[in-house]
């Protein structure tokens, strides 16, 4: 049976570590890190391991949404010409409308897709924000929500 690990932001760790920052001179305090909760023990990440979390969040969530996505395309398409082929060649007075048939498929990948992008979101979204969208980072990095090099990163890793 497989585990599921989720990480969650510890914040006590947070506030505590905020409170010694204080009390601690410049430059001779530990290295900067967020701390979060895995099972029961609060572990710390540097800024770069969080990052490539993050990036990689991302990336497997957008691989996975194009695969659901446009597997279901392709497939409810060839579904959808095999039942019209059918339908062409049946007598005028069996015929069902041609667009009926393609409805089906739209509508089958338009759920695929929201569906798809609604799981992905929410299994992510604790890691990396749930962007899963190139254009949705790009947004953030404009109203300030993401940092630049945060946001470069992260549409490297939806891209490639």
């Amino acid at each position: 049976m497989t585990k599921v690990v989720a990480l969650e932001i510890d914040e006590e760790a947070v506030e505590k570590k905020t409170e010694t920052e204080s009390t601690t001179e410049v430059g001779k305090g530990p290295p900067t890190t967020t701390p979060f909760r895995l099972r029961n023990k609060t572990i710390h990440l540097t800024y770069w391991q969080l990052l490539f979390a993050k990036c990689g969040a991302e990336f497997i969530a957008m691989t996975l949404f194009v695969f659901i996505g446009c597997g279901a395309a392709i497939s409810g398409l060839t579904i959808s010409t095999y039942n019209l082929e059918i339908v062409l060649k049946t007598t005028p007075d069996q015929r069902q409308r041609p667009d009926v048939v393609l409805a089906g498929w739209v509508l089958g990948t338009s759920l695929s897709f929201g569906m798809a992008i609604t799981t992905l979101a929410y299994s992510i979204g604790h890691v990396s924000g749930g962007h899963i969208n190139s254009a949705v980072t790009i947004g953030l990095m404009i109203t300030g929500d993401c940092g630049i090099i945060e946001g470069l990163m992260i549409i490297l890793f939806q891209v490639f």
